[in-house]
């Protein structure tokens, strides 16, 4: 009896090594790749949105306008920038912020197209690498259930120009581009270059309000659109209302990523989630080796303790823009000794973000890194 045992435990164990082989060479052979946030840029691209129509947004949307401009300055000497405007006045207004800055007038194309709003990062394609090397950029639907998309008068209202912009984008590009039947913003969606893609657990609602798909078609979707690579779906924060992951998360390196901690006596649920992500992140085995998971503060800010973001960041080109916030003093030095440590030799640059965290976004929501293609300005 114990040498059958022993018998059924050595197939068990080639059976398991079988399978842990197969399944590590089908994480290798990943038919399509997301370029990470950390790789090289053609482009940065932001979106300058236009004055509304009523005036109550527009010290809000000035204010946003100064950090749009910010970027841009801090950005050119690394990276060529493209700005869209979908207005004569947004037009008018960032050429002079642009000449009053003294950004190079070869380093910035300005592309007319229309749009409602900064937020680039969510409505911009994900962009793939097939196996050939041919670049092609995926257009998800953009779409958000809930309040947050509500007029004056209580009407939902979307964005239909947003979700429309990277079509016409690369139709005057002549670039490659998918429509895709599943919703998806950008940032809830993070890669490490090779293979491992994070996706916020948010999708499932999003597509089951926009399509009706239950958990397990928008799982299969997202496969059939990343075809060989290790998808991991992340619970979103409670109570963040965009339920992206670039709140709290971002990779800086194919092996390393960094997670948000918090305080349990600020928000003990949210510390606990953020622990068990990085705990499961460590586990997780990615071509047969575990993620280097390193923890970042999360900055509590104002009177309200609202939660700020260190992890909401640009790359441009061995230049970091880290948002700051007014009265994060106590946490700040501390996350930029941490990407100066996994950064060595890249450039950490400070961004007080204000203005867009207010509106539940930072530096990363109003920029879109373009990697596999650049947009012909000729045909602009």
């Amino acid at each position: 009896m114990r040498s059958k045992i022993v018998v059924i435990g050595i197939l068990a164990g080639l059976l398991s090594c079988l399978w842990f082989s197969q399944n590590a060479s089908q994480e290798r052979s990943f038919t399509v790749r997301v370029p990470a946030d950390f790789e090289r840029s053609l482009s940065l691209v932001v979106a300058y949105e236009k004055e509304p129509i009523k005036g109550e947004r527009n010290e809000t949307l000035a204010a946003q306008r100064n950090v749009l401009d910010e970027i841009i300055s801090a950005c050119h000497t690394n990276v060529d920038i493209t700005v869209l405007v979908s207005s004569e006045e947004a037009k008018t207004r960032a050429q002079q912020k642009v000449e009053e800055n003294g950004v190079q007038g070869d380093k910035i194309n300005f592309v007319d197209l229309d749009f409602n709003s900064l937020w680039i990062r969510d409505f911009g394609a994900i962009e793939i690498v097939d196996s050939s090397g041919a670049p092609k950029w995926l257009d998800f639907e953009y779409f958000l259930p809930g309040n947050s998309w509500i007029d004056d008068g209580g009407n939902y209202t979307g964005r239909p120009a947003d979700d429309d912009a990277f079509k016409k984008f690369a139709t005057l590009s002549d670039i490659n581009t998918q429509k895709v039947p599943l919703v998806l913003h950008g940032g809830a969606i993070a890669s490490n270059g090779n293979g491992l893609i994070l996706i916020s657990e948010a999708v499932f609602e999003w597509n089951h309000h926009r399509f009706d798909y239950d958990e397990k078609t928008t799982r299969g979707l997202f496969e059939q659109y990343f075809p060989g690579n290790q998808i991991e779906f992340i619970p979103p924060l409670q109570g963040e209302p965009t339920g992206h992951l670039d709140i709290f998360l971002v990779f800086v390196g194919e092996q390393t990523v960094l997670i948000g901690e918090l305080d349990s006596a600020h928000d003990e649920f949210n510390k606990y989630r953020l622990d068990r992500i990085a705990s499961r992140l460590k586990d997780l085995s990615y071509h047969g080796d575990s993620l280097n998971v390193r923890r970042i503060p999360m900055p509590i800010r104002g009177q309200q303790g609202t939660i700020g973001t260190y992890t909401n960041v640009v790359f441009a080109n061995g230049k970091l823009l880290m948002p700051i916030y007014t009265g994060d003093e106590s946490f700040r030095e501390q996350a930029k000794a941490i990407y100066r440590e996994v950064l060595p030799d890249w450039e950490i640059v400070e961004f007080h973000s204000d203005a867009l965290m207010a509106a539940e976004g930072a530096l990363h929501c109003v920029t879109w890194n373009n990697k596999v293609q650049k947009p012909d300005s000729s045909k602009h």
